[in-house]
């Protein structure tokens, strides 16, 4: 029994180091709101985000979280997403959180876009069930950042976005 102990022990990984995260820059005229909403929604994360654990980031910032393995990132305080031109671009409501979805080369930034600070979670596209990781991340942004705008009608009725994995 001590012997399968000791090789169990022996056997387990390491935790994953730091995720090497952008923090977000904002203008001297909103940092400091900025930096309190993001402080705010920081204590609120979960430690699960779509069953994946919470990491740590490099740096170390109340702006910037990360999950799993490869790393779900989220920015808070970034710019409005490029693309993003309502009411021509209509926004995905899941959880009364509206997000701007942008598919670049290997991930999906989803960015919302109905509160005064825009959060970004950056996903992979090997994870295939992107909507959990929106849905787990909705009570924090709710509770935290209050909304600037309901999400218009249409978008409210918008079913929730079905996966975009790859794999």
């Amino acid at each position: 029994m001590l012997l399968l102990l000791g090789f169990a022990a022996g056997c387990s990984s390491p935790p994953p180091g730091p995720v090497p995260v952008a923090v977000p820059v904002t203008a001297a005229s909103g940092a400091a709101a900025t930096g309190a909403a993001c402080a705010a929604l920081a204590r609120a994360l979960p430690e699960r985000l779509g069953g994946q654990l919470r990491r740590r980031t490099s740096p170390a910032s109340a702006r910037v979280a990360a999950w799993g393995s490869p790393p779900v990132v989220l920015r808070c305080g970034v710019g409005r997403p490029p693309g993003y031109r309502p009411p021509d671009v209509i926004p995905v409501a899941v959880d009364d959180v509206a997000w701007y979805q942008h598919i670049g080369g290997r991930s999906v930034q989803w960015v919302t876009v109905d509160r005064a600070v825009y959060v970004e979670l950056d996903v992979p596209k090997s994870y295939d069930a992107q909507a959990g990781f929106l849905v787990d991340m909705g009570a924090a942004i709710r509770t935290t950042l209050p909304p600037t705008a309901s999400p218009s009608a249409t978008a409210s009725r918008r079913p929730t976005p079905r996966p975009t994995g790859t794999h």
